[in-house]
């Protein structure tokens, strides 16, 4: 129920292990100099529980997931971590705080650190300039773009961000400039991450880092309202800054200038199937990034999910 109030799918994927431990190595987030850590829409909590356990600088792991039934997965798989084990070794992990459904900490307690999950809507995230690394496998609605661009210009300059969206083309902040950076090990459509959806050849998605200071307040974009004013194009989104118009002189100097005669055409480049954009899997029928939504009959190529 709660999925289909937010107008979400049911449709699932996640990031594989091979494919978290390359997201996470030196040339893309760089995990090994984070402290802190965040998977917005966590799905069943694989992901926050690899990096947990492989990386002891991560002092705090934080996962949220919209769907019920995939919180409780991530849960039990906690509580069963924390448990004692069947030769009688006590574990290394115990639970600080437990609210059944809702909330779950537990603590290594021979590196002290602390990983903790909740189901909620990841909009609701309060404190995502503290992370230094943020996990976004997510497909979101295009009518929530507006808000969606809030939240991620809420964290702290610096930062390095993994999303299922390019997010220079679901940008929508007024007078906003694009914050982000790609990553240039990134920048490549080889560049692909195992997924459960696409093992073999991987998919290929988009590694960032926040480059400029938050400069807006994400509740401002909390009302649906405004996320639909956006998605008609009565927000937008500033790329970069602009280029200062050029002086009189320049105008006059290029208005006399003829253009040169048979001026050969640009080159095409054309694109081929390998370097081709992971959307198009769609057609093949793969399912999508993690999500928590709804399931619609039917689903179209390129899905259209709410986020936990």
């Amino acid at each position: 129920r709660t999925a289909c109030e937010h107008h979400g799918s049911l449709l699932y994927g996640e990031l594989l292990p091979r494919g978290v431990n390359k997201a996470l190595d030196e040339r893309h987030l760089d995990a090994r100099r984070a402290t802190t850590l965040y998977d917005l829409g966590m799905g069943t909590g694989k992901v926050a529980m690899q990096a947990f356990l492989q990386f002891p600088n991560l002092k705090r792991v934080y996962g949220v997931e919209l769907s019920r039934a995939r919180y409780r997965l991530a849960e039990e798989a906690m509580l069963a971590l924390a448990s004692p084990s069947t030769d009688g070794l006590e574990p290394n992990v115990r639970v600080t705080h437990h609210v059944k459904g809702e909330r779950c900490v537990v603590v290594k307690t021979t590196t002290k650190q602390t990983l903790e999950v909740a189901r909620g809507n990841l909009f609701s995230t309060a404190d995502l300039e503290s992370a230094d690394v943020i996990m976004l496998e997510t497909e979101i609605p295009s009518d929530a773009f507006g808000r969606f661009s809030a939240l991620l210009d809420s964290a702290r300059e610096g930062s390095r961000v993994l999303t299922y969206l390019d997010l220079r083309k679901v940008w929508q902040l007024p007078g906003r400039p694009f914050p982000f950076r790609q990553l240039e090990s990134n920048r490549s459509f080889a560049d692909r991450y195992p997924t459960s959806w696409s093992v073999q050849r991987g998919h290929h998605l988009f590694l960032w880092v926040k480059v400029l200071k938050s400069n807006v307040n994400a509740s401002y974009y909390s009302h649906p309202s405004l996320a639909v004013q956006a998605a008609a194009g009565k927000c937008f989104a500033t790329l970069g800054p602009v280029a200062p118009p050029p002086s009189a002189a320049k105008l006059s100097a290029t208005s006399r200038v003829a253009p040169p005669a048979n001026r050969p055409a640009a080159a095409k480049t054309k694109r081929t199937s390998k370097d081709a954009d992971d959307h198009h899997e769609w057609h093949a029928g793969r399912p999508a990034a993690r999500d928590s939504g709804a399931a619609k009959k039917n689903s179209p190529p390129k899905p259209t999910c709410v986020v936990s």
